[in-house]
């Protein structure tokens, strides 16, 4: 039995009119598709359009085990709206009846994550502007998985996101949980750049965060930064309490084990 999805963030948020409730029912089931896709994209209800982005994100997450998005051809108009989703203000849950604030800016950062142009530095700047004041759950996560689909080796404009990933780490306004995110996106990239950025966040503190990008740094970029971590591993005492002597522990391990 078919089990209906219907949305990520807007189960309980209403949409403007009939015709787009059987639309989105229809939809939900499986029972049509593409027309009510496109009735929902182009309908100016800010809940039917997140909904639309959903099943864009879903359809193009299936491609992994051999799905095909029917949505694709769609693209350059599904790319367009969420530009401009994004370029506007975020709603907030009271309005719209989604599951969290600035539902709208999450669901059009979905879609960011496979059509945004890393060759255009105004896509860039949009991802990195939601990216720097996302702080509710599903806008970080959006927010960060957007932000990292930029930052691919050749990407012209990758320093953009980078400064603002620091940025975003470097906030002790920010809870460890709203930061930790950027770290776990940071230690799946590559190069000296990222490298830097985690020396920066290292360098900042030794909390959690500070901690985090140390581990990283012994992981995945030791050989240029193996001084800066020897004096970050120096300025803990021998002492130092759970959890921190675990992390001091594999420091230890990653920097002193590295032949």
């Amino acid at each position: 039995m078919r089990t209906p999805f219907d949305s990520y963030y807007w189960k309980e948020a209403e949409v403007g009119d009939e015709r787009l409730w059987e639309a989105r029912y229809r939809l939900a089931w499986g029972q049509e598709g593409e027309d009510d896709f496109v009735t929902l994209l182009r309908s100016g209800d800010p809940v039917a359009l997140g909904v639309a982005f959903d099943h864009y994100d879903r359809a193009e997450s299936m491609r992994r085990f051999g799905g095909r998005n029917p949505y694709e051809v769609h693209e350059g108009e599904i790319l367009e709206r969420a530009r401009t989703v994004l370029a506007g203000s975020p709603c907030s849950s009271s309005e719209t009846g989604a599951s969290e604030d600035a539902a709208n800016h999450a669901s059009a950062l979905l879609v960011m994550t496979y059509l945004a142009d890393l060759r255009s530095r105004d896509d860039v700047l949009l991802v990195s502007a939601v990216l720097r004041r996302a702080l509710t759950p599903n806008l970080i996560e959006s927010a960060t998985r957007a932000a990292f689909s930029l930052i691919v080796d050749e990407a012209p404009f990758r320093q953009e996101i980078l400064d603002a990933f620091a940025e975003v780490l470097l906030d002790e306004t920010r809870s460890e949980e709203q930061r930790m995110p950027a770290i776990r996106a940071l230690e799946q990239a590559e190069g000296t750049d990222v490298g830097a950025v985690l020396a920066r966040v290292m360098k900042a503190g030794h909390g959690k965060i500070s901690m985090e990008a140390a581990l990283s740094l012994a992981n995945w970029h030791l050989a240029a930064h193996r001084s800066d971590l020897e004096q970050y591993v120096a300025s803990w005492p021998a002492d130092a309490e759970y959890p921190k002597a675990d992390f001091l522990a594999a420091l230890h391990e990653a920097v002193d084990g590295d032949g």
